[in-house]
């Protein structure tokens, strides 16, 4: 007869990786956040001084650009959310 297979991987082990994953993915979509947000604020910056605002609107795209980046701010937003979500669901499945 055939002997069964036997599964090495370890559950709590197997746990703590998923949590690792959980918790980078989070910190990797906060980051972007982080880096929109500064982007944006800059750009705001920038539209707070007259000289620069007349210079930057005269761009016929500069304000698709800005729209986008808004855009791309608020799904990172969303997606931040959702991760955080997921690692503290996750977390508190395992820490049961």
């Amino acid at each position: 007869t055939a002997e069964p297979e036997i599964n090495n991987s370890d559950p709590k082990k197997e746990q703590e990786k998923e949590l690792r994953r959980l918790k980078n993915a989070a910190e990797k979509a906060e980051h972007e956040v982080l880096r929109l947000d500064k982007e944006i604020a800059a750009i705001d910056e920038l539209l707070k001084d007259t000289v620069k605002y007349q210079e930057l609107t005269k761009d016929p795209v500069f304000f698709n650009k800005y729209e986008t980046l808004k855009k791309e701010q608020q799904k990172a937003i969303e997606k931040w959310e959702h991760e955080i979500e997921q690692y503290e669901q996750f977390a508190g499945g395992v820490m049961k």
